[in-house]
């Protein structure tokens, strides 16, 4: 450590509002009591290590550690000299390592010192000049270096230094204290500990803490303090999205390790069983028949090749199987609709959940799909209702709102999202957050798609949605629901595996695993295994039960974004 500038008692005493005078290594030195600025505290001492108390604590002192120390002979000599007048120490220097000189205090009847040392956290309030966390507190040691027990510390005897290393083996790794780097290291350590610290270790406050005040900081706070809510407005919302990218990803993270597993993600097959045809005009739809995309209208698929799909997809590791019908409602569709739930209760046999999105139904049909044992319904809203208009003509807002309601009555839990990169606004894409966010109850599950634009759409020009967009969405839908099961649905194959680790991080907690989403293309399942492995992350188990009617606690949804029927 390089050697420091000198500075006279004199002038650190002028530096502050008063001084006290303290022995430093056997020395009288002026130690600042409050104000000395930190400039001032760095040419008397060097570097600032921080402060630890004995006994009754009022003023620091501060020990220059780069210092050179004495030799061997000159402390035998200073041993052999008798005491001198010297006023006890309030403070010694607090080291965040274990010594090989620790302090010793001896009594005025001339008896043996005792040895201090560090064990737990300090009891008593530190002056309100010095800065960090608290440090430890000094407990006695039963027996010393020195022999015999020693008196209590903090008589009228004077403090000296140690001349012999302790006896007890450190119990903390060894740092150079004498280097630059070792210091920094030290310090460095110290400066992080309480910044770093979770939440919920220190308590929750009703305002963002000094050190990130940003609303994504406030809400994930009180999301994880007072659980979900229903009333949120949309500029607190807004204020969330627009939060730090950095500081949104950190405190989704945090409200999803509250709620969730945090490393456990569910792994989905979402399979078209009704391919094309569709009368409706959503905008980025590969499946209407309003565009000429090459795509071909398809019948109903058949009982065997569905249950196929399923077993294959039930081996690779998928524990949620969806089927997606291109029609704009199942009303007049009886047979197709007697047929699918023969589907749903074949595949709820095998085990797995079961996830349909069908377009527009009635209530009776929810209650008939419940009976079936259909564990969720689909039905996404796509984007805010102000944007809607310009996406689709053929279907309201308020018809999509009617269909939500028909699931959450028969007792089928909920998977709603939307689509982002149609050309809304990033006002649009809180709308969207804010009218799933304000139901009554939360969808059990929100999908997250990315445009993923088709030929021959009226959104085929598009520009590709950018990883820091659905990084965004993903944390923000966590912190204004956390309890929903946030899917990374279509378009995650235009996303890297780190791309995607970001968005796990963010709070996503669910994946569409197959080589298609309905018709576009989709990560395959030898892609996800290896990245499962990679990244450590845990398959979800399937979560369903008969009281699922009361309380249904599994998610579905329909991930690809021409899955609005």
């Amino acid at each position: 450590m390089p050697q420091q500038p000198n500075i006279t008692a004199a002038e650190h005493r002028r530096a502050s509002r008063g001084s006290r005078r303290c022995v430093v290594d056997g020395e009288e030195e002026a130690a600042a009591v409050d104000g000395a600025s930190a400039a001032t505290q760095r040419r008397f001492c060097g570097v600032v290590v921080g402060l630890q108390s004995c006994c009754h604590v009022e003023h620091p002192v501060w020990r220059d550690y780069s210092a050179k120390r004495p030799s061997s002979q000159q402390n035998q000599i200073r041993l052999q000299q008798p005491p001198r007048p010297y006023r006890r120490c309030s403070y010694i220097p607090f080291l965040p390592v274990s010594s090989s000189r620790p302090h010793r205090c001896s009594d005025s009847s001339g008896g043996a010192p005792s040895a201090l040392v560090h064990s737990g956290p300090a009891t008593r309030p530190r002056p309100s000049s010095i800065r960090g966390p608290a440090p430890s507190t000094l407990t006695r040691r039963p027996t010393t270096a020195w022999g015999g027990s020693g008196k209590q510390h903090g008589s009228s005897a004077p403090c000296r230094p140690a001349h012999r290393p302790s006896r007890r083996a450190p119990t903390t790794p060894q740092v150079d204290i004498s280097s630059a780097q070792g210091m920094t290291m030290i310090l460095l350590a110290r400066s992080l500990r309480s910044s770093l610290r979770p939440p919920l270790a220190a308590g929750f406050s009703s305002a963002p803490t000094a050190a990130s005040s940003s609303a994504a900081a406030a809400e994930a706070e009180r999301s994880i303090r007072d659980g979900p809510r229903n009333d949120w407005s949309r500029p607190e919302i807004q204020a969330v999205y627009d939060s730090p990218l950095l500081d949104l990803l950190f405190h989704g993270a945090q409200v999803h390790r509250n709620v969730h597993k945090f490393r456990e993600v569910q792994q989905c097959t979402l399979l078209s069983i009704k391919t094309g045809g569709c009368s409706e005009d959503c905008s980025y739809c590969p499946q209407s028949s309003r565009y000429n995309t090459g795509l071909k209208a398809q019948k109903l698929m058949n009982k065997d090749d569905v249950l196929e799909a399923a077993k294959k997809a039930k081996e690779a590791g998928s524990t949620r199987f969806c089927m997606g019908a291109a029609w704009r409602e199942t009303i007049g569709r009886k047979t197709n609709f007697n047929q699918i739930l023969g589907y749903v209760k074949e595949i709820r046999g095998m085990g797995m959940e079961v996830c349909c999105t069908l377009g527009m139904i009635e209530k009776q049909q929810a209650e008939e799909l419940k009976k079936a044992g259909l564990t969720a319904y689909n039905h996404n809203l796509d984007t805010s209702r102000e944007y809607y208009p310009n996406i689709i003509t053929t279907r309201s807002y308020d018809d999509r709102l009617q269909t939500l309601q028909h699931v959450r009555e028969a007792g089928i839990s909920i998977c709603s999202g939307g689509i982002i990169g149609l050309g809304e606004a990033e006002e649009d894409r809180v709308g969207l957050l804010h009218t799933l966010a304000t139901l009554p109850t939360h969808p059990e599950s929100v999908p997250i798609n990315a445009l993923v634009a088709v030929k021959g759409t009226p959104l085929e020009d598009q520009k590709p949605v950018e990883i820091w967009e659905m990084i965004r969405m993903v944390a923000t839908a966590r912190i204004v629901m956390p309890k929903a099961m946030v899917r990374l649905s279509a378009g995650r194959v235009r996303f890297s595996m780190p791309e995607q680790a970001l968005c796990f991080l963010a709070g996503a907690n669910s994946i569409f695993a197959g080589e298609k989403l309905l018709t576009t293309a989709n990560n395959d399942f030898d892609a996800d295994k290896a990245m499962f492995k990679i990244l450590g992350l845990i398959p979800k188990a399937p979560s369903f039960s008969d009281e699922e009617a009361a309380a249904p606690d599994s998610d579905t949804e329909r991930p690809e974004q021409a899955a609005s029927m």
